[in-house]
């Protein structure tokens, strides 16, 4: 529970700055994967924009969408009903990892650009001060922002279908 508190701490220390980040998108890219990190894919098509994203533009969310991600968030609030999430199996080193798995998916990879670079560096280093070598982080090449999955040829990990979805 300690961890989980620092790393919360962490991340509420870093939260306005990355609220305020602006990324500049540039394209989407369709990857056929081997690992959920983006590390080792099999095919990767990029398609960028016609033109450069609006600077100051609205940002519209969809409302449906937008609830969901403050109620993942909001999860974190009570951290003891939280930490049963977090220790579930799964969702570590491995499971991104692993070249196992063949899925395809939609994203749009994250230009690093100055000032998103220190920001990261310096919320890697919080992290790390506070949990010294727990977390393997991404490298810089494969940050991505997820915007779907496109099929999983290997189906369902959790009931062993292999059908595709």
């Amino acid at each position: 529970m300690k961890d989980l508190k620092e790393l919360t701490d962490a991340c509420r220390e870093f939260d306005a700055q990355l609220q305020n980040l602006v990324l500049r998108l540039t394209g989407v890219s369709i990857v056929v994967m081997s690992s959920r990190s983006l590390e080792h894919h099999l095919v990767r098509i990029d398609y960028p924009f016609s033109k450069p994203q609006d600077e100051g533009a609205e940002q519209i969310y969809d409302e449906e969408s937008f609830e969901i991600v403050r109620e993942v968030v909001a999860e974190t609030e009570r951290l003891q009903d939280y930490i049963a999430k977090v220790n579930q199996p799964g969702n570590r080193c491995q499971h991104y990892n692993s070249s196992i798995w063949t899925e395809s998916t939609l994203v749009c990879f994250i230009s690093i650009e100055q000032e998103f670079s220190e920001v990261l560096d310096l919320f890697r280093a919080r992290v790390e001060s506070v949990l010294p070598d727990m977390y393997e982080w991404m490298p810089r090449k494969c940050l991505h922002l997820s915007l779907r999955a496109l099929e999983n040829r290997t189906g369902d990990r959790s009931t062993g279908d292999r059908s595709t979805r």
